[in-house]
């Protein structure tokens, strides 16, 4: 997969939201209302797996993602003695490779991902996890960060039956 870099970290404190249903695994946002346009950078493959990384047309700053699909499943890592900071990641992707309308433009990037489900947490490895050295948090969600690329997601505080609905929706286990 070719990684996400990012170019720091936003601290702002963001009212931050989660949300379940029976048709997408998981969705995180750091917004209340819709941002006036949205960039999605979408990882997906042939597999079935898709998760969009939201960004504001206005900023680079990570809003939010979406888990759509997922088709493989890893065992959770213990993510211990990271440097935490408080904020969202800023991702550096060209702001020129975005397609799409003006108010909502997309961005593909290959790869591949999983989905680990822990005791009240689900992470995402972006396939370098392990590599972590840092972690941005807001609110419940968690982006785990190695030198300069976003390797990550977790959100936590999930009850069990929560992570039970989610891992139902995988599209075939790997």
């Amino acid at each position: 997969m070719s990684k996400i870099q990012i170019t720091g970290i936003d601290p702002t404190k963001w009212s931050t939201y989660i949300e379940l249903d029976g048709y997408v695994p998981i969705s995180f946002r750091s917004y209340e209302f819709a941002l006036g346009g949205v960039r999605d950078a979408r990882i997906l493959n042939d597999g079935g797996s898709f998760l969009e990384l939201k960004m504001g047309l206005n900023s680079a700053t990570l809003r939010g993602f979406t888990l759509l699909s997922f088709e493989k499943i890893h065992e959770p890592q213990t993510m211990n003695n990271l440097l935490e900071i408080s904020g969202l990641p800023i991702l550096a992707i060209d702001e020129t490779r975005f397609e799409g309308r003006e108010s909502t433009q997309y961005l593909d990037l290959p790869g591949t991902f999983s989905v680990g489900f822990g005791k009240d947490f689900v992470e995402i490895d972006l396939g370098m996890l392990s590599t972590a050295t840092r972690v941005a948090v807001c609110g419940p969600a968690r982006f785990f960060i190695d030198a300069f690329s976003l390797v990550g997601i977790q959100v936590s505080g999930l009850s069990e039956e929560e992570i039970a609905g989610i891992r139902v929706m995988v599209v075939s286990e790997g």
